[in-house]
């Protein structure tokens, strides 16, 4: 019975990494000066965040057996993406925001701003948002995501802010929600038989 069970979660992970895959994405922005957000999180101890790189210990935030989600946090790094990360006062990363320019969201989402001028450094694109395992739950993920947003805007560069949040993901969408992030649209990823199609459909 147990080789059974063994033999069928194979053959489903070949169908859908192969044969079938059906991933939707919902588009969110946010624009750095809307007011729209605050985080009911208040630290019992204190916090800091601070920009980081690659040779600092951002590892602890994957402890499970994700290497392929750490060579694209790698990948993150290479390409000069940034890295917001959240601090206790013993300097253990709690949690971490990576962001950068994503051409193909900038074009997405100036589909939806076309009576607004915005250029490419005025644009940021999130990547990934990780809480360490032990901390989430513990409003650690909504105080991250405050500062993360505090600090783009004292920096005035960054004027939007976007990213792609599964469709049953309810609580990333409930947090993007929390802060003001609007929607603008829907992408829809298919993978048939090795063919790949992507449907988009960008709000008015």
């Amino acid at each position: 019975m147990y080789i059974l069970q063994i033999i069928k979660r194979v053959l489903m992970h070949i169908i859908r990494s192969s044969i079938y895959e059906n991933n939707t994405r919902l588009l969110f922005y946010k624009s750095i000066y809307d007011e729209c957000y605050d985080s009911n999180y208040k630290p019992e101890t204190e916090l800091k965040t601070a920009f980081i790189t690659e040779h600092d210990n951002w590892q602890v935030l994957f402890p499970e057996k994700t290497s392929l989600i750490r060579n694209k946090v790698k990948e993150f790094f290479k390409k000069r993406h940034r890295c917001f990360a959240l601090f206790d006062t013993d300097n253990n990363i709690i949690g971490a925001i990576w962001f950068g320019f994503k051409k193909e969201d900038y074009d997405l989402f100036t589909k939806k701003k076309k009576n607004i001028e915005i250029k490419e450094s005025e644009f940021a694109y999130v990547y990934l948002i990780k809480i360490r395992p032990s901390m989430k739950g513990k409003g650690y993920g909504s105080y991250l995501i405050s500062e993360f947003l505090d600090t783009l805007k004292a920096e005035e560069k960054i004027k939007f802010v976007t990213c792609r949040v599964h469709v049953e993901n309810y609580s990333s969408i409930a947090v993007h929600l929390k802060f003001g992030y609007q929607l603008f649209g829907i992408r829809c990823y298919k993978m048939i038989l090795m063919r790949n199609k992507t449907i988009e459909s960008i709000f008015k």
